[in-house]
């Protein structure tokens, strides 16, 4: 935890992905960058990266606007398109 707070400080941008229901929801939300809700996603399972990877990619290297498909905060839905 101390290392994503070091790199945040030094203006490094988080995006954090959680995988499955094993994950610990408040340590990733706190190491994902301001504001969260951009910056924290989960999928169910690896299977469900594949309806929108390209989508995440095109977030990830152009971080133009929030990433399309997503519900709520948390977690993408499979059946959008």
């Amino acid at each position: 935890m101390q290392a994503a707070v070091r790199a945040k400080q030094a203006g490094i941008h988080m995006i954090v992905l959680g995988v499955g229901g094993w994950t610990d929801e408040s340590e990733l939300w706190a190491i994902a960058s301001f504001p969260q809700t951009r910056n924290y996603i989960r999928v169910r399972n690896y299977a469900d990266l594949r309806n929108f990877g390209e989508r995440l990619v095109d977030y990830i290297c152009n971080s133009r606007s929030p990433l399309p498909g997503l519900k709520g905060p948390f977690t993408p839905s499979v059946s959008v398109n």
